[in-house]
């Protein structure tokens, strides 16, 4: 009998310990679900951005700052992330733009900047303005403030009331892409261009008119380049130039596979 009383006296000491600790673990719980929404119901909606940092872009965090319209004292909590990466993907230099918090005071500005592949001589109010042009067409900088007057000359287009954002027509898209992706994989084969002209046909689509750096004969193509066309083109002008054909010859077609050329006014087969 006694060894049967202790028994059952140790098994309610043992639940009274688990009802306690059941307790401790709830009133914890409380408190946390407590501190949690006062933290993030009355603390964070009081926080105000105080960091800026930005990723993937050289453009200054301050420039960022003040292209996104941000303001200071602004909630953290209430920031419009979407309306301020609209506001800096406006500006020409920029391609896209997302903006996120970082907690618990922070922006982060991530942007991905247009990127030059050839140049277009445009008018302006202050006279004749190199502009870079990227991939999709865009005149997005002044292409001296980037320095990028190392690249193929787009000539033959016009722009009326110019400013920057404004962009080429799309059938000229093939051949700035093709440009951008010998950039990226064969950037030395850019020296070889020094101008390229469009020459529209039906449709809106164009051919182009290749003027090879230190060559006197233009190359005609169809909408687009790539590296082992510009190869063939700059074997093709090697034999022209020590053949001293160069004189007589006005073109090379290279838009049917096959070479041909055309003779200069005035001048026989």
């Amino acid at each position: 009998m006694s060894d049967y009383a202790v028994y059952r006296g140790r098994t309610a000491a043992g639940s009274r310990d688990a009802e306690i600790a059941v307790q401790v673990f709830l009133g914890s719980a409380l408190a946390a679900i407590v501190g949690a929404f006062v933290l993030f119901f009355f603390a964070v909606p009081a926080t105000t951005i105080t960091r800026y940092s930005a990723s993937g872009t050289s453009i200054p965090v301050d420039d960022l700052v003040r292209w996104s319209g941000a303001r200071g004292g602004m909630s953290w909590f209430n920031a419009d992330c979407e309306g301020m990466a609209r506001a800096i993907a406006s500006n020409p230099m920029v391609a896209s733009a997302r903006v996120a918090r970082v907690f618990p005071n922070g922006l982060l500005f991530a942007v991905v900047e247009r990127k030059a592949v050839a140049v277009a001589l445009v008018e302006t109010g202050a006279g004749v303005v190199p502009a870079a042009i990227d991939r999709e067409g865009i005149a997005f900088a002044d292409a001296r403030s980037i320095g990028r007057l190392d690249l193929p000359v787009i000539s033959g287009v016009r722009f009326e009331n110019f400013r920057f954002g404004l962009a080429l027509p799309d059938g000229m898209i093939p051949m700035l892409e093709s440009l951008a992706l010998i950039a990226a994989e064969q950037p030395a084969l850019l020296s070889f261009l020094s101008e390229i002209k469009p020459v529209k046909r039906a449709y809106g689509e164009f051919d182009f008119m290749v003027y090879p750096l230190n060559y006197r004969t233009p190359v005609r193509t169809g909408s687009s380049l790539n590296g082992p066309l510009l190869q063939s083109m700059a074997l093709v002008l090697d034999v022209v130039e020590s053949g001293g054909f160069s004189g007589s010859i006005g073109e090379l077609d290279f838009r049917s596979g096959t070479v041909v050329y055309r003779l200069k006014e005035g001048v026989s087969g």
